[in-house]
């Protein structure tokens, strides 16, 4: 992704490749997920299959680029969609996972919410799958588009 979308031209462009270097070990070595409260998971895109156990995640070797049939690269960039069981993804990365992967996982790991942040949204946030997978997208006017609010989410567990 660093190279396809342009950050891996600039950075050796305007610093040197030991630089470059340097945000991709960074980004290896970076949290691709939290759990919250221990009920709610938050990553950034979204969730791999119907089996998807923390436990599985957590076994992956985070320290290097995750192949494209990883659980990491589907928790970087899988999106939901309406209809049940998992998809090809039309963006050519990952699939997309319907309304009963996200019931079966949250379920599997004894979590109530998914939150993610992958797909621009008009209102800022979209609920969707039974309102168990929330997309907030923080950004507002996202690359210069005037189209979309930006969105924060607040939970109160008591």
């Amino acid at each position: 992704m660093n190279a396809m979308y342009g950050f891996e031209r600039e950075c050796t462009t305007k610093y040197n490749k030991t630089v470059y270097d340097a945000f991709a070990e960074l980004f290896n070595a970076m949290q691709i997920g939290h759990i919250l409260n221990k009920q709610v998971l938050i990553v950034h895109g979204g969730l791999s299959d119907r089996n998807m156990s923390i436990q599985k995640v957590n076994n992956e070797n985070r320290f290097q680029q995750p192949s494209e049939e990883s659980v990491i690269n589907d928790i970087l960039w899988s999106d939901p969609m309406d209809s049940p069981g998992i998809a090809p993804s039309p963006r050519g990365v990952t699939h997309q996972f319907g309304p009963d992967v996200t019931q079966n996982v949250l379920h599997l790991n004894s979590l109530s919410h998914l939150i993610r942040s992958h797909q621009v949204q008009e209102n800022g946030y979209l609920l969707q799958h039974n309102r168990k997978c929330i997309t907030v997208f923080s950004a507002p006017n996202y690359i210069g588009s005037m189209y979309n609010k930006g969105a924060i989410c607040n939970f109160t567990f008591g």
